[in-house]
Parts: C-alpha cells; sequence; structure tokens
C-alpha cells in the first residue's frame, strides 16, 4: 500500500516526531506547503531555543513529504511551530 501525504504526516505524528499538522487551504502551484506542530521550542528569543533542532524536524517533513510535490518545478515548505 503507498502512503498519501495526510498518512504520511499521521505516521510523523505516531513516531512523534511531529504532533499535529496542518495544510494551508487551496492548492498552490508554486509549493507544496504544510504547517506542523513539533514539541521543539521555535521562540528564538528564550535560551532553550536550539535551531538545529527546529531545522532536523523542518527536513525531516520536507523529506518524508517531497514526493507528494507533484511537479518538480514546485518547491516543498515546512513551517514549524513549536512550544511556546
Amino acid at each position: 500500500m503507498s502512503e498519501t501525504l495526510t498518512t504520511t504526516l499521521q505516521r510523523l505524528v505516531r513516531e512523534g516526531v511531529i504532533t499535529d499538522f496542518e495544510m494551508p487551504p487551496g492548492p498552490s502551484p508554486l509549493a507544496l506547503h504544510v504547517i506542523v506542530t513539533a514539541p521543539v521550542i521555535t521562540n528564538t528569543r528564550r535560551p532553550d531555543y536550539d535551531r538545529e533542532i527546529v531545522e532536523r524536524v523542518r527536513r525531516r517533513v520536507a523529506r518524508e513529504i517531497e514526493p507528494f510535490r507533484g511537479d518538480p518545478d514546485r518547491d516543498v515548505l515546512v513551517s514549524v511551530r513549536g512550544l511556546r
């Protein structure tokens, strides 16, 4: 059985990589955009912010959803929301 975009994101939730996800309404011809929530600190003003951890989540999700972008010229955009 091949995965869909939604089942791929649900798998990442089960694996603990992210805790939730959403996709902005309406398709974009320029980018596949996914907004994920992850157990990370994304506020750069907090002393416990770790850019590498946030980027690791972003790269992992982007790599997993890349096959669903459709057009090779279409970008993959992953926005990460985290703990306050």
